[in-house]
Formats: structure tokens, C-alpha cells, sequence
């Protein structure tokens, strides 16, 4: 991010310098000593042309125009990939006092969804060790990135750049990887679980989310799922509440099967069958408003917070996910995800 923000204090030498390292329709991001957005600066800027053919030791607060493009943030609304390049190709989004939180580049952001994110990463990952005997399972490297890593930054691809982590297990672990998520131009928040809260008992925090939507991952997932259609799915779906990730599951028997009545008289033969379910992918989009369904401090998994939704009243909806998706729950999908001949894993 660095390499697109000058203070408008610095020359327009120094401007014309860090100008140079970018394409032409790519500009610097003015900002004052308080990093508050000033405007952004282009190669083709007259005024800046004529001054530092004049005199390169004007400062950049010399100039008497910048062009104006960014973002405020919490945002108002969905943009889309055409609204961002409307804007600008790098797009400051700057918080409610003006200040630049982090910049967009439009070519690695395929949208910007207005919805609250809460990442659960407090599991032990019991099934995993011993691997998760010292690092937690989020922190666990597939082709060099920790999984908790893979999936803020496929976050950030949709625009999300403020996300809540729920720990507890080797907390501290996270803590020290992560940060406060600058270093991956993102701003996260922590819930430290005193004990352990299930799959959806800290997302109860998130009734103080600005936005009306909560988007809930588990962190163990490896997924390039396109979130952009996973929220309008549930816009689009008018009288949606709550919307369920989910990937189909086969299961093809070696035998055939025979169907029997009680008698064990035999009514019908299927050679071979392939038996499709829908199964549940770790991944939750609902109404704020159902958040009042989860106590605060209370233990709850996603089953149980499901069936109170169901029992309120709430539609519920499943998003079939056609694009890479993995849990990695068990030993086995560890290994395929780092072997290259057996997993096609996005890069």
C-alpha cells in the first residue's frame, strides 16, 4: 500500500519519482500528516506538470488541484467491479474522520460487499494432531500460507477489509501471526473466548456490526468461493433470513441395491447407485437480526443456531458452491491439499 500514499508535504520531485514506478492511469494518494485523504494525484495532472517544469521543490499542497476519488467507509452500499474502475483503478477507503484505512487496487477486487465478518478459529483441531499440538489449525501451511492467511486475503478480493477473529485455542499464536492485519492491508478485530463457545456462540458480538448482514466462515477452510454471488443469492432471495453455504456430496456404492418391504420381499434393483447429498460448507450469511437468537457467553454450534432460526420462523436457503472448496478437518485432506498430483488448490 506504501508505495501508492505521498504525504502532501513531500516535492513534486519525490511525486514525479513514485509516479514513474506506476502506470499512467494509476495515481499517488495525497494524504496530510494526519493521514487524512487529501485527493490523488496523476502523471497527467496539468498544474502538477507546469510546477515542476518551473520550479520540482514545490511541495504537493502547492498544487491548486487533485482529483478526488475514494471510498467511506463503513460502506453504504454493494459496488461492483465496474463502479470501483468508475472510481478509480487504486481507491482510497477512508474511515468516518477522512483518514485512509487502506487502498483498493481495482484489478485484485472483484467487488464490495456491505455485510459484518466473523471468522471462528477458537477449535483445538483434535483430529489433527499431532500437528495442532503446538500451532493452531487455522496456522497450519498449505503451499506457504497459513489457512487463516489464504482466507482474509480471498476476503479482501470482496472488498472486506475490517473482519472479526473468534480465538481460543493457542490464541496467542494468532496473535502474533496475524496482527492487526495491516501487514495484509486488512483491519482485524479479536473475540478471545474464555472458554470455548462452539461454531456460533461468540458471532453474538456481532450485533454491534454496522451492517445488516453477518457473513460467519470457519477457519479451516480452503475455498475460492465466490462471495459475490453467495450475497446475492440471499438479496435477491426476497424473503431469505439466513443463507447456508453447501457442497454437494456423492457417494457411489460398489454394490447394487436392493429395495425390500418388511418381509424382505424384494420390489425394485439399482445397480451400483450414486447417492447425492447436500452438505453443510462452513460458511453462514444472515440477518443481524437473528443474532438475538444467541445467547452472549453461551455455548452454541451452527446446528443449534440453525434449528432456533428455523424455529423462529426464518427462511433459510442453501447456496450450492461450485468453486474449490475444502475442510481441512482430517489428516487425509491436509495431505491431498499439499500434494500437487492430488488437489487442484487455488494459488
Amino acid at each position: 500500500m506504501i508505495k501508492y500514499i505521498i504525504q502532501e508535504t513531500e516535492t513534486l520531485q519525490a511525486a514525479k519519482e513514485k509516479l514513474n514506478n506506476l502506470s499512467p492511469e494509476v495515481g499517488l494518494i495525497v494524504v496530510n500528516k494526519s493521514n487524512e485523504y487529501v485527493g490523488t494525484l496523476f502523471h497527467k495532472n496539468e498544474n502538477f506538470q507546469l510546477l515542476i517544469n518551473t520550479n520540482s521543490e514545490y511541495k504537493i499542497q502547492d498544487l491548486t488541484y487533485l482529483d478526488k476519488g475514494k471510498i467511506d467507509y463503513p460502506y453504504e452500499k454493494f459496488y461492483s467491479q465496474t463502479e470501483l474502475y468508475a472510481i478509480g483503478k487504486n481507491i482510497p477507503v477512508c474511515d468516518s474522520n477522512g483518514k485512509v484505512m487502506t487502498i483498493l487496487e481495482c484489478e485484485k477486487v472483484k467487488c464490495i460487499l456491505p455485510v459484518g465478518v466473523l471468522i471462528m478459529a477458537g477449535g483445538r483441531g483434535e483430529r489433527m494432531k499431532p500437528l495442532t499440538e503446538e500451532t493452531p489449525k487455522p496456522l497450519l501451511t498449505v503451499g506457504g500460507m497459513s489457512l487463516l492467511e489464504r482466507l482474509l486475503l480471498h476476503l479482501k478480493q470482496f472488498g472486506i477489509i475490517e473482519i472479526t477473529i473468534s480465538v481460543h485455542y493457542l490464541a496467542e499464536s494468532i496473535f502474533k501471526k496475524i496482527g492487526d492485519g495491516s501487514l495484509l492491508g486488512i483491519k482485524v478485530e479479536y473475540i478471545t473466548e474464555s472458554s470455548p463457545l462452539g461454531t456460533m456462540g461468540s458471532a453474538a458480538v456481532m450485533s454491534k456490526s454496522k451492517y445488516s448482514d453477518i457473513l460467519v466462515l470457519n477457519a479451516d477452510l480452503l475455498t475460492d468461493v465466490d462471495l459475490m454471488s453467495f450475497y446475492h443469492y440471499k438479496i435477491n432471495s426476497k424473503n431469505a433470513d439466513f443463507v447456508i453455504g453447501m457442497i454437494p456430496f456423492k457417494i457411489e456404492l460398489p454394490y447394487a441395491l436392493l429395495d425390500t418391504d418388511k418381509n424382505n420381499t424384494i420390489l425394485s434393483l439399482s445397480e451400483k447407485p450414486e447417492m447425492r447429498f447436500n452438505c453443510n460448507a462452513g460458511i453462514y450469511l444472515f440477518s443481524k437480526s437473528l443474532l438475538s437468537l444467541i445467547p452472549e457467553n453461551q455455548y452454541m454450534d451452527a446446528p443449534d443456531f440453525i434449528t432456533k432460526a428455523l424455529n423462529s420462523g426464518a427462511e433459510i436457503k442453501g447456496f450450492e458452491i461450485r468453486e474449490y472448496w475444502r475442510d481441512i478437518g482430517r489428516m487425509e485432506e491436509f495431505n491431498a491439499v499439499n500434494d500437487p498430483l492430488q488437489d487442484n488448490m487455488p494459488q
